[in-house]
């Protein structure tokens, strides 16, 4: 060992104090005599647990000293299991200096007997490198007998630059929000004000910090009536200051990060004095075309919850220990794939608020992808939300002959399949089964089915499914689930600019069957 590491041996200001175990108590620390017979326990068990195993594992007596410690300590720090083993007040050398005094403290009451999970800290790597790393540990027993500690150290630093790049997101949307011509306004389930920009604190004559909590209702003199029901609507709002204000109203449901209704997000456009917005707006002038990106807010609005959920679940199934190395760096691969998305989504409704943009968004990159690996993913992805409802999710299985690639753009795909995926997950009834299973049709098209086993469509509701903001959800179904009203609608968009063509079946009280057909010109054979 170095000069430089010297000090790893001097008595340290962190080491732990156990309290003594009873008279009648037999304590393992690093002088006990473990009996001959269960000396082969002990190597069995903590060898053939750990030994392989992809996280750091570490065994401490009571007394602190370092009995074991696994090969993974060198891929994490740079040092090996024999240097470790010789250190004084193992791990703490290893970690950062400034995490020293809080991983002591909490090592030194699981001496005592407490457990704990998902500590945070940092180490340094030999070579001078930090590394994000969460700690869970829990004392153990050997024949009986109390042994320590046991140790497990996992490798978070994936998930703490997802945190920061979706931090960075969420903070470039609120900047545009912040900075918005159009009026934003979030209310929570009970109509009162969580948010608004500072132009919709101007028309309503105040300030966004007085606005916290006010209530819709205080700005109508009369009962809401359609304000909320998503179409734009002229509506008179009456602010703070006794001015009655004419403004064009739409509304968009807003979904919390579990997935339920979390209230609604107003766009609020002021109506110019002696003029007038058509509900279809008119993109030649300014007026018109602030108009038409209320209804573009919306919809992005929609679109960002969902990779925001695919990232939350993400993130929760990497808390997983279960979870192998391969796996784990596929949901890194998955979080960092719909963090981008969702910078795709805000440089889209940058590029829509330009001059020169008017009102249609560009399609994101064309690529070569193999569609059952893509549904993979996504059913992955949605397995915890389809848990939350009491629905299983199976991909039929294909054979290799069967796998088919497409060209496409394929940001704009996966947007289609997970608002299809699901609604058919949140129309299933508790039990039930979604059926995702690709085949190809005479002439070389690919035919993409998603079956759901919900109440299906009622025939009222089939000719408006796949207009902006209609849902065949009940008010009490919204109350309790996420309300939307925009995914059909988007992926009708969606699929228009794709050259895809959608198309369902239903029936009642036997489901719903939503059908993608993907040209054969879009196959890469």
């Amino acid at each position: 060992m170095h000069d430089s590491n010297s000090e790893f041996h001097s008595e340290s200001a962190f080491t732990f104090h156990a309290l003594p175990l009873s008279p009648n108590a037999v304590r393992l620390d690093s002088r006990t005599q473990i009996p001959r017979e269960d000396k082969t326990v002990e190597q069995d068990c903590y060898r053939i647990l750990a030994d392989a195993t992809y996280d750091w594992e570490s065994w401490l007596t009571s007394d602190g000293v370092v009995r074991w410690v696994n090969p993974a300590v060198q891929r994490f720090t740079g040092w090996t299991v024999p240097e470790c083993l010789a250190l004084k007040d193992y791990p703490l050398p290893l970690v950062h200096v400034e995490d020293r005094g809080q991983v002591a403290a909490l090592l030194s009451a699981g001496m005592l007997g407490a457990a704990g999970n998902d500590v945070e800290f940092r180490v340094v790597h030999r070579l001078g490198g930090l590394l994000n790393v969460a700690a869970s540990w829990q004392p153990v027993e050997i024949a009986g007998y109390p042994a320590g500690l046991r140790l497990s150290i996992r490798d978070i630093s994936m998930r703490k630059s997802a945190e920061s790049a979706l931090r960075g997101s969420e903070s470039l949307y609120r900047s545009i929000v912040a900075g918005a011509w159009e009026g934003i306004w979030l209310l929570d389930v009970e109509g009162r004000t969580e948010f608004v920009n500072q132009r919709m604190a101007e028309l309503l004559g105040s300030t966004p910090e007085q606005l916290q909590g006010a209530c819709l209702q205080e700005f109508l003199d009369g009962p809401i009536r359609g304000e909320l029901r998503g179409e734009r609507s002229r509506v008179e709002l009456r602010n703070r200051r006794g001015e009655v204000i004419h403004v064009f109203l739409s509304a968009a449901p807003r979904r919390t990060v579990e997935g339920g209704f979390g209230g609604f997000v107003l766009m609020a456009l002021e109506e110019a004095s002696g003029g007038r917005v058509e509900s279809g707006g008119s993109s030649g002038t300014a007026a018109g075309r602030l108009a038409d990106l209320s209804r573009v807010a919306a919809q992005v609005a929609h679109e960002i919850n969902n990779p925001l959920a695919s990232v939350r679940n993400a993130l929760r199934l990497l808390q997983e220990d279960a979870l192998s190395g391969s796996e784990r760096r596929e949901f890194h691969r998955l979080i960092d794939g719909e963090i981008e998305r969702i910078g795709r989504l805000v440089r889209r409704m940058l590029d829509l608020g330009s001059a020169d943009a008017g009102t249609s968004a560009a399609l994101g990159s064309v690529e070569d992808f193999e569609v059952h690996t893509e549904l993979q993913s996504l059913v992955k992805l949605l397995e915890p939300t389809a848990e939350v409802h009491g629905v299983t999710l199976r991909l039929a299985p294909v054979t290799a002959a069967d796998r088919l690639r497409l060209t496409l753009a394929l940001d704009e795909f996966r947007q289609i399949l997970f608002n299809i995926l699901t609604n058919a997950i949140e129309a299933s009834a508790n039990g039930g089964e979604v059926l995702v299973s690709v085949t190809e049709l005479p002439g070389g098209s690919v035919q993409l089915k998603i079956r759901d086993s919900g109440p299906g469509i009622p025939e009222s509701a089939q000719a408006r499914l796949f207009e902006p903001f209609f849902t065949t959800r009940t008010q009490s179904e919204r109350n309790g689930s996420s309300v939307r009203g925009m995914g059909l609608a988007i992926c009708r968009s969606l699929a228009d600019r794709l050259g895809l063509v959608i198309d369902y079946s239903t029936a009642e009280g036997r489901g719903t069957e939503f059908r993608i057909e993907i040209p054969s010109n879009r196959r890469n054979t």
